[in-house]
């Protein structure tokens, strides 16, 4: 038997996050058959909580009032995911997708994540 919370209802948000060798870009837009409608926002990391909610504001996401009482709340997510990006060097692509979106916040329901070949000087352990 497997118990967990359901997720509220809210807006299907997209979350994409992509390293490259010039830069480490992230996309915040709508999910799900809404991302044809309008494309996602485009920011680079690292981002402040200022600049996270900016970018959030500036996306359909932001734009799109939920059923229940004004803009959808996913900045906090945005941040998370942008920080774990940042501070993991071996995370090529992360993609969130579904993140449901409300106005008491947002929930991450599926993660892709591509992982890159770790830096050559980590330290091996061998035992003796």
């Amino acid at each position: 038997m497997v118990v967990q919370r359901f997720i509220e209802r809210g807006v299907d948000a997209a979350i994409t996050i992509r390293r490259t060798p010039s830069a480490t870009t992230i996309e915040v837009g709508l999910g799900g058959p809404a991302s044809a409608l309008d494309g996602p926002e485009l920011g680079y990391l690292p981002l402040t909580l200022a600049d996270t909610r900016s970018l959030v504001a500036s996306s359909a996401l932001g734009r799109r009032p939920h059923r229940s009482a004004g803009p959808c709340r996913s900045d906090r997510v945005v941040q998370r995911l942008a920080n774990l990006v940042e501070h993991t060097e071996e995370v090529a692509t992360l993609i969130a997708d579904p993140v449901v979106a409300s106005v008491r916040g947002a929930w991450v329901a599926d993660v892709s994540i591509e992982l890159r070949a770790p830096a050559d000087d980590l330290p091996v352990r061998q035992l003796a």
